[in-house]
């Protein structure tokens, strides 16, 4: 693997940003960050920012793909749509589904993890139900959801249980607090959604182990000055991180501006939640069991409901650092999802020994270069 030298006009780690600086690459990670050492470089970035690659924890599909086709060639496409969009890494979501759907899945997410993408490194899946309220489905089939239990969960998925990292499931539900347990125990971490828990519900899935809120606002009670419920239970508890999709769709741009501040960015992840329309023009797509139009962008069921997004996360960001500062925007799009996904220690930030996930940003945050472990994409082996 070669060795790279890029100089930066801007590198975003992104808990530091340094002016005119270098970043060098060894073996697939960074090596050091200096001052400018006269080298040429590889990449000259001088008038261009360097950040860490964005992590998409909640993604179901793009391009025409989603996780529940259970194919591996379902996966790698995905990755390189969504590399295209500056998303280095990525956990593949599921849907609420029958368990043999879920399992073809997580098999052709554990593939993708052997084998490789040839673009976003999947680091893989999120398990979006089937453990959540009938109450709060969202585009989630009402006829698969189950009730929360270890003893189910563990012989139908069996081995394919290792290649979970988040699971969002309602902790009101009979059991959850027994499966929050089960999860925290393997590793996994426990994101609350689909759910209509009160605040003291939320607060007892806290006290055992959940850390995430799953695309807060979204497909969960109401925040209320006597009843907080889960949201305002995650803005209260310094514990937890909130999924926000910030395509000023899902949210009021004012809401996520509120919600980020309160939270700061060490707490909130950028997701997009993309369905398979994301990257494609309007039009008439599938989620699951459903039927979705997509319609300026807008994903909706025939009834209104809102069936995931056409965000990509690269826009996300874009629209966060409209109301926050870019540092900010990166950060919940880069370092927070890491901790949430479980890869703090080698990426979400460019630091020495961390993988070398980069992405090489204009001033307003498109995405010009991608590197993938230090390997330009779309030019991967």
């Amino acid at each position: 693997m070669p060795d790279m030298l890029i100089r930066a006009g801007t590198l975003i780690t992104p808990l530091q940003t340094f002016e005119n600086t270098e970043l060098e690459v060894r073996g697939g990670r960074i090596a050091s960050i200096r001052p400018p050492s006269g080298r040429r470089p590889d990449i000259d970035a001088s008038d261009r920012i360097v950040a860490p690659g964005y992590i998409d924890i909640h993604v179901h599909g793009g391009d025409g793909l989603d996780t529940m086709d259970g194919t591996y060639d379902a996966i790698a496409g995905m990755a390189k749509h969504l590399a295209r969009h500056g998303v280095t890494s990525f956990l593949a979501a599921t849907l609420t589904a029958p368990w043999d759907e879920i399992r073809a899945a997580l098999s052709a997410v554990r593939e993708a993890m052997s084998r490789g993408t040839g673009g976003a490194e999947c680091l893989g899946a999120h398990l979006e139900g089937p453990f959540i309220n009938p109450g709060k489905p969202g585009a989630q089939a009402l006829e698969h959801i189950r009730q929360p239990s270890v003893a189910e969960m563990e012989p139908e998925l069996g081995d394919l249980i290792d290649v979970i990292r988040v699971v969002t499931l309602a902790p009101e539900m009979p059991s959850a607090v027994e499966l929050i347990r089960y999860l925290v125990g393997r590793g996994i971490t426990v994101s609350l959604g689909h759910t209509d828990a009160v605040f003291a519900e939320a607060i007892s899935a806290f006290e055992a182990g959940a850390r995430n809120v799953t695309h807060i606002f979204n497909a969960m009670r109401p925040l209320h000055h006597r009843e907080p419920g889960v949201i305002g239970a995650a803005l209260w508890d310094d514990r937890v991180r909130a999924e926000m999709i910030w395509d000023n769709v899902h949210l009021h741009p004012a809401v996520a501006e509120v919600a980020a501040r309160a939270k700061g960015p060490e707490r909130v992840a950028l997701v997009s939640d993309a369905m398979r329309a994301a990257g494609l023009p309007d039009g008439t797509y599938t989620l699951g069991a459903y039927t979705v139009s997509v319609r300026g962008g807008e994903a909706r069921l025939s009834d209104g409901t809102i069936a995931g997004s056409t965000l990509t996360l690269d826009q996300a960001v874009r629209n966060a650092a409209a109301r926050l500062s870019p540092a900010d925007a990166i950060r919940m799009a880069a370092e927070t999802p890491a901790r949430a996904a479980g890869v703090a220690g080698r990426k979400g930030r460019l630091d020495p020994g961390c993988d070398a996930d980069i992405l090489i940003l204009t001033p307003d945050l498109e995405v010009e270069q991608v590197l993938i472990a230090g390997q330009r994409f779309p030019a991967l082996s």
